[in-house]
């Protein structure tokens, strides 16, 4: 499911999608910058991607069963 989430609220495990058509999951996060409010992304193959705002990913969802 595509979601857009403040760098706050980004996981282990969640895929960013790249104009390459081509999903990498993040592997590592950093809290960076005053307040500690940006985040550095170690992504899967990648430099790191420092974010500041809001980024579209991709999150595994589970359904609960009854």
């Amino acid at each position: 499911m595509a979601i857009d989430l403040l760098p706050w609220e980004l996981r282990v495990g969640d895929v960013v999608p790249f104009d390459d058509h081509i999903g990498r999951p993040i592997t590592d996060i950093h809290a960076v910058g005053p307040g500690h409010r940006a985040r550095r992304l170690i992504l899967a193959g990648l430099p790191p991607l420092t974010t500041r705002r809001k980024l579209r990913i991709y999150r595994a969802t589970q359904r609960l069963s009854a």
